[in-house]
């Protein structure tokens, strides 16, 4: 591929920071409202982008969360403090001074775009007009390209220790969403239901690769699926998410959420020594999914940036729209289309890897 083109350009950290003039890309924070892993996954892919097209980066953060089935905020004083906590957990470097000149926001960040932007960066830079671009949706980049991500990754301030697990036992952390991710497949949110099928193999998989290799086991289940009822703040919501729950008859006649899949204790009472974690907080998730020796995503930013903050650690993501680093083990989300034995195999490879890293 030629110079410059922008699959492949990747420039030093400084090389872009430290021009007079150019284009910063920025989060556009009140294009579309969401939740902490999408805005963040987002925002991490748009500083990615930035340093693969040489491009600046001015760092605009989150202004709006919004609310999900098992948060554990009761007011909007309580959510406004935990937004301030987030935004500083995902806090990326960006120059001191804010560009002076914003231009129309980019929706979603096409190859064509990205072309665009170089070309207009190339031409700021040299007449000193420092431009701001902000821009929505970095997928259609980031999902041909998720390498990017981890140069974001790098520059966050994860400071999350490993605990204590004691000699010999080891951690799954699983992702189970369900209160907005119906199985129903004429719903629109189907499409982000991950099957209990796929989540089980997988587990059951990893459970009995860690116990030939002679390790105990603790699996740790985060899930939006409440503990009870949950009224739907629908003024909170954007217009979007309202419209999708009312086509999807997702509200009920008390303005509660129908809940068709509320039996996740039921279906994991044989998993062995197992926790559901409601009502826990991202950050709170995200510290668990870090650390936890392997991490099993769902159809979920949540998860996902959780797994990109993992760095090199073990990850099983099923495939879905937005595909994971090539590190991660990625399964097709039927799972007759694939065996236990790929799952155990892979393990294995990550605890050999594991070892000869210690012995070094």
């Amino acid at each position: 591929m030629a110079v410059g083109d922008p699959r492949t350009r990747y420039v030093p950290h400084d090389e872009a920071m430290g021009s007079t003039g150019g284009v910063w890309l920025t989060y556009d924070a009140r294009g579309q409202q969401d939740g902490l892993g999408a805005q963040a996954q987002r925002i991490l892919g748009i500083y990615g982008v930035a340093k693969a097209l040489g491009l600046n980066y001015w760092h605009s953060g989150i202004e709006y969360l919004e609310p999900n089935p098992g948060d554990p905020f009761e007011t909007r004083v309580e959510r406004q403090r935990y937004l301030e906590r987030a935004n500083a957990r995902i806090a990326l470097p960006s120059t001191e001074n804010r560009p002076g000149i914003r231009l129309p926001a980019v929706g979603h960040l096409t190859w064509h775009q990205a072309r665009r932007l170089i070309s207009l960066h190339r031409v700021a830079r040299k007449v000193g007009q420092r431009l701001l671009i902000p821009v929505l949706l970095p997928y259609p980049w980031c999902d041909r390209n998720p390498e990017c991500y981890d140069r974001a990754v790098q520059e966050m301030p994860i400071t999350t220790q490993e605990p204590d697990k004691g000699q010999g036992r080891r951690r799954i952390d699983v992702h189970v969403r369900r209160a907005l991710a119906p199985s129903d497949p004429t719903l629109i949110l189907s499409q982000r239901h991950i099957s209990m099928t796929w989540t089980e193999k997988v587990v059951l998989a990893l459970l009995e690769e860690f116990k030939q290799q002679g390790h105990q086991v603790d699996v740790r289940i985060h899930t939006d699926e409440p503990s009870g009822k949950w009224l739907v703040p629908v003024d909170d919501m954007s217009l979007g998410t309202r419209e999708t729950l009312v086509h999807d008859n997702m509200i009920d006649e008390q303005g509660l959420l129908r809940n068709p899949s509320s039996t996740l204790t039921t279906e994991v009472a044989h998993w062995p020594d197992t926790e559901i974690c409601r009502e826990w907080d991202a950050l709170a998730i995200w510290d668990s999914m870090i650390t936890a020796d392997v991490l099993v995503t769902s159809a979920s930013s949540l998860s996902f940036v959780a797994g990109l903050m993992r760095g090199t650690r073990p990850v099983i993501a099923p495939v879905f729209w937005h595909p994971g680093p090539p590190r991660w083990l990625s399964l097709d989300s039927n799972a007759e289309n694939w065996t236990s034995e790929t799952v155990r195999n892979w393990l294995q490879i990550q605890l050999n890897n594991q070892r000869d890293e210690y012995d070094r």
